[in-house]
């Protein structure tokens, strides 16, 4: 946080930096708690088990997909999304 203060200061003063710094202390604490909550709940509504999918599959199916922990949308924005695979047919085998 001391490293994240000096930037602030550099880039907005005091006592603009405050308010930037409080904010960047609450956006990331908001992350730290959904990307815990994604590994240790058992989510019940639609949201957290969509979070929840998503961040299991940036572990365990492609790590270089899937960084949008608490706001998935970035993915799309950067184009790491997951990309939906095609299912094989059971006649197929």
């Amino acid at each position: 946080m001391l490293i994240a203060l000096l930037v602030v200061r550099v880039l907005f003063g005091l006592p603009y930096g405050y308010p930037v710094l409080m904010g960047f202390m609450i956006g990331y604490l908001a992350y730290d708690m959904t990307h815990y909550y994604t590994h240790h709940a058992k989510p019940t509504t639609r949201l957290g088990q969509t979070l929840r999918r998503l961040h299991l599959m940036h572990h365990f199916r492609d790590p270089t997909r899937g960084f949008g922990v608490s706001a998935p949308w970035w993915d799309y924005v950067f184009g790491t999304q997951h990309v939906k695979q095609e299912r094989e047919r059971a006649s197929q085998d």
